[in-house]
């Protein structure tokens, strides 16, 4: 029994180990930008603000992971905003109407996963590139938020919404808890199952995959249904934190979310990248905008940095792909 423990405790520190090897860069630099916060402005390390910056976060943690399964098998989701968007109409609209909560929560999720299987399935059928087909789907998917909504931000008290949204357990934001849990969901499925090895497989080379017995179609749209999926829970849980559903919500979060992946370790050209990075990616932009905000840098100029950020980050990744083909 003890030998079986330690072996266990061993491997836990081995995995450990190799996480913090592959991802030390961005660990220090989410060390350091979190210390020179720490001393530009004391509020930064205080729990309140630590706390706020965790549930912040959720929602670019999520749409990453959308985004993290369609980069690895090469393509590229621009609908996840379109999703949280219109999914929180969704919801929002179908408590109103006096849908069961639950029931309105699985609405909106299978609404995801829907867009999602929209977006594989014209892929699947045509030889366009996901970037025009997710582009348009992002247009056509924001649509049906503002038909659910007739065009208006819809509102409703609820505490149900509360508990979801603004709710804690054991001192952590429940939003927090739902990410930790499809974390773990995501980290078994994409590193312990079959699907898993198929999506790098694609995103490493689709035509070898193809030659291997891998089914390419089932396999974009099993991505493209979780990405949608992740999009819609954020959705709901921006939603819910907001009492209403918003059409106009979420605009341009897609390059957010490119940005967290990108930024841990993803590579833009798929077949490279983990959940795990993914989390630290999130993790740097959150601090990074909870830091500018609270030294009341002009929107204006933090919008430049994001965009910094995300090229800064594209750019490492070309330079990691020509290092290693050389």
């Amino acid at each position: 029994m003890k030998k079986g423990t330690n072996k266990r405790r061993g491997l836990l520190q081995n995995a450990a180990v190799s996480y913090i090897k592959k991802n030390v860069g961005i660990l220090l630099a989410i060390v350091i930008i979190s210390t020179v916060l720490s001393i530009l402005e004391p509020i930064f390390r205080t729990t309140a603000n630590l706390t706020n910056v965790s549930r912040q976060i959720v929602t670019n943690l999520l749409l990453s992971y959308g985004m993290t399964m369609a980069l690895l098998i090469g393509a590229i989701d621009l609908t996840v905003g379109s999703v949280v968007a219109s999914a929180g109409c969704i919801f929002i609209t179908a408590i109103g109407a006096g849908i069961p909560f639950a029931a309105a929560f699985f609405i909106s999720v299978l609404f995801g996963c829907t867009t999602g299987a929209c977006c594989a399935g014209i892929l699947n059928v045509t030889n366009l590139p996901p970037f025009i087909v997710t582009l348009a789907m992002q247009k056509i998917i924001r649509g049906i938020g503002y038909i659910v909504t007739n065009g208006k931000p819809v509102q409703i008290i609820d505490s149900r919404l509360k508990v979801l949204g603004s709710g804690y357990i054991l001192g952590i934001p429940n939003p927090v808890w739902i990410s930790i849990l499809i974390t773990i969901l995501l980290v078994i499925l994409v590193n312990q199952t079959k699907f898993g090895r198929h999506v790098y497989a694609v995103g490493g080379n689709e035509d070898a995959a193809r030659f291997a017995g891998v089914s390419i179609h089932s396999v974009r749209l099993r991505a493209y249904m979780i990405s949608g999926c992740c999009a819609a829970i954020a959705g709901i849980i921006l939603a819910a934190r907001m009492y209403s559903g918003q059409p106009e919500l979420a605009t341009g979060y897609e390059s957010d979310a490119i940005a967290a992946s990108v930024l841990g370790g993803v590579r833009f050209t798929g077949g490279n990248g983990s959940i795990g990075g993914v989390v630290l990616g999130a993790l740097l932009l959150g601090i990074v905008n909870n830091g500018m905000n609270l030294l009341n840098i002009p929107s204006y100029i933090q919008t430049m940095v994001q965009g910094c950020i995300i090229l800064g980050a594209i750019t490492i990744d070309s330079l990691k792909r020509d290092k290693k083909e050389r």
